[in-house]
């Protein structure tokens, strides 16, 4: 309540007087202005549209001498701009907001005389960003892992709480958070730290279930880096290491079923490390994972200037595809003998020996119908079984991690 003073002099026969007039003002009253609150951005994993569902209850308006009153709400955020949209005290209010970060929310209360108060509170939308999902991680370890999302740094973190990759490697066990790539695109990210003895990554997997098909490049922050490919379902994905000093930009370019893992000490000379085809859907789960080196250790691994970036052009059917509008390099040779070839044909190899190589053979419909990896070639003359092909024409592809050649071969 307030109080207004008005003085009045007057002389009346030479004898002066004041008279003090008072009144009071009753301002309108909000019983409680809600408490500042926080709210989860939420990604479907199917759609990838993403909402954090907003709810709170207007504060209840105490009985005053100049009823009716009106309440209001306006509220400025991240996308949000609502002006004076008058409520009912007391009553639930929801929305869905779309964005990380924080949002004013203002009441203004209003008396049938004029009268005014108002309150303020914060809410906060936290989570990883809209298109990004967290189902607790991949395989046996799903559930007990953590990630968070640093807005202010653009920094995300993905903690292991023990996922160890073992032998035989035909399934996986991660801390992984996705978002979607379809068709030609890339990953990237910097690896900004690894706490413990840990090793975090980018990768482009078919599906999250713990056999699917992926291609996969990893680094332990110190010297080494971890290249991995599973090209079948529940085929084991040995994770192959190299010595790479300071290199902690990890990029994966994909086009069409090509895959090409790429380092970097400064985000622009990138070194080739893998160079793979993998026949996957047109859509694929793009993402950011983390390791622990021992079952007991929680590893929490931190990335920044994350990109995932669609290109566009989608599957391309045959191998012998381009990367990046450049042919992968070669630095090798291969030939067929012999070519034609009825029950059997051999590949010869006496330009990689030592190297891992991997071997396949597609129909002219680009349909992969063998494979073969050899870690380390030690045999010049690697052989391939025919028999019980139908005649007719196929490719026949080489890999290694400085490039590929593709061949055609006939079958008599």
């Amino acid at each position: 309540m307030k109080s207004v003073g008005v003085t009045v002099e007057s002389d009346v026969n030479g004898c002066a007087a004041e008279d003090l007039y008072s009144f009071e003002v009753v301002e309108p009253t909000m019983v409680a202005c809600p408490d500042d609150q926080v709210f989860t951005l939420i990604t479907d994993p199917m759609t990838f549209d993403c909402a954090a569902d907003i709810a709170f209850n207007h504060p209840e308006v105490a009985p005053g001498p100049c009823d009716p009153v009106m309440l209001t709400i306006s509220i400025s955020g991240p996308g949000v701009n609502i002006v004076d949209e008058a409520v009912t005290p007391g009553a639930m209010y929801t929305n869905t907001f779309a964005e990380l970060g924080e949002y004013m929310v203002s009441y203004q209360l209003v008396d049938a005389v004029g009268n005014m108060s108002d309150c303020n509170f914060m809410i906060t939308v936290d989570g990883l960003p809209c298109g990004w999902v967290d189902d607790g991680g991949i395989g046996e370890c799903a559930g007990e892992n953590d990630s968070d999302y640093d807005l202010e740094n653009d920094i995300y973190s993905v903690t292991s709480n023990g996922c160890v990759q073992e032998h035989p490697y035909t399934s996986d066990d991660q801390a992984f958070i996705y978002t979607q790539l379809c068709g030609d695109g890339y990953i990237k990210a910097f690896v900004e730290d690894i706490s413990n003895k840990g090793i975090a990554g980018v990768a482009l997997r078919e599906t999250v279930d713990p056999g699917s098909k992926k291609v996969e490049l990893g680094t332990d922050r110190v010297s080494r880096l971890f290249r991995t490919v599973r090209v079948l379902e529940d085929y084991p994905a040995f994770p192959q290491m190299v010595i790479s000093y300071d290199k902690f930009w990890l990029k994966i370019e994909r086009t069409g079923n090509t895959f090409r893992a790429l380092a970097s000490v400064d985000d622009i000379t990138y070194i080739p490390y893998l160079f793979q085809t993998v026949q996957m859907d047109e859509c694929l789960t793009a993402g950011l994972w983390a390791n622990s080196t021992n079952a007991a250790d929680e590893v929490t691994a931190n990335f920044s200037n994350v990109e995932v970036v669609e290109s566009g052009s989608g599957l391309q059917g045959i191998p012998g595809q381009t990367i990046s509008g450049q042919e992968a390099e070669l630095t090798f040779d291969v030939s067929l003998q012999p070519n034609p070839a009825k029950d059997e044909v051999f590949i010869n190899l006496s330009q990689l020996l030592g190297a891992d190589v991997q071997i396949q053979l597609y129909n002219v419909n680009g349909e992969l119908l063998r494979l073969r990896e050899i870690q380390g070639v030690q045999e010049v003359m690697q052989s391939m079984d025919l028999s019980n092909l139908p005649k007719g024409a196929y490719w026949v592809k080489v890999q290694s991690a400085v490039g590929q050649k593709t061949l055609k071969l006939i079958k008599q």
